[in-house]
């Protein structure tokens, strides 16, 4: 039988904690136990300062993309890509004439 992977609670009035602790609740609420194990380990070791800030949020913050890249597939980064790189000549062309005046 398997067991649910719990959410843990730490006891902490340290405000970069506290608003670390608001993101991997966010991203524990929406995870399978697989990702629930991994975000657990990361908060845990950030709460005992076995890994720093910036590495807790690159932590979440890989597996939120290997989720993204699991729902949407490649296609959706060619499209995301393609969009942004349309914006990107949009705007320079817009500077072109506004330069011309």
């Amino acid at each position: 039988m398997d067991e649910t992977v719990e959410k843990l609670s730490f006891d902490s009035t340290d405000f970069k904690f506290i608003a670390a602790y608001g993101k991997y609740s966010e991203k524990f609420d929406e995870a399978d136990d697989e990702r629930r194990e991994v975000l657990n380990a990361a908060i845990s070791q950030l709460h005992s300062e076995e890994i720093s800030y910036p590495e807790f949020y690159e932590t979440i913050g890989r597996k939120g993309g290997e989720t993204t890249k699991k729902r949407h597939g490649p296609k959706f980064y060619e499209r995301i890509g393609r969009k942004g790189g349309q914006r990107v000549r949009q705007l320079v062309q817009q500077a072109k004439r506004a330069q011309r005046g």
